[in-house]
């Protein structure tokens, strides 16, 4: 008898700790997806090539001591402000394929966005 109660306390204290919900600080906002950070560096973009998927936001971020202004190839997929030095500049692409970008004030320092479905 004793076992059998025992038993039955075992499985109750299991089912009790299967329904308990911790305070997880992950709390995603519906409808958005993650955001994809590209570094402005000195002489490059980390990374210098990324896949996102549409809808998601691109944020380029400046850990360089001066401002830095991208721009795409077609100028107008991308066109930034001046991003200043610890600051970053965000944007949501509206269409699939690829966007080559470059730096203004360093035209050699290149990347590319791929956007996929």
């Amino acid at each position: 008898m004793k076992s059998v109660l025992f038993s039955g306390l075992i499985i109750a204290a299991v089912i009790l700790a299967g329904c308990y919900k911790k305070n997880d600080p992950f709390n995603p906002v519906p409808g958005n997806l993650p955001a994809d950070v590209i570094q402005i560096r000195d002489s490059s973009f980390s990374p210098e090539m990324d896949t996102i998927a549409l809808g998601a936001r691109v944020s380029f971020n400046n850990v360089t001591s001066v401002a830095h202004r991208i721009i795409s190839s077609d100028s107008s997929s991308i066109v930034t402000p001046d991003i200043a030095p610890g600051s970053n500049y965000s944007f949501y692409p509206s269409d699939t394929g690829e966007i080559y970008f470059h730096c203004v004030q360093h035209p050699s320092v290149q990347g590319m966005i791929y956007i996929r479905p």
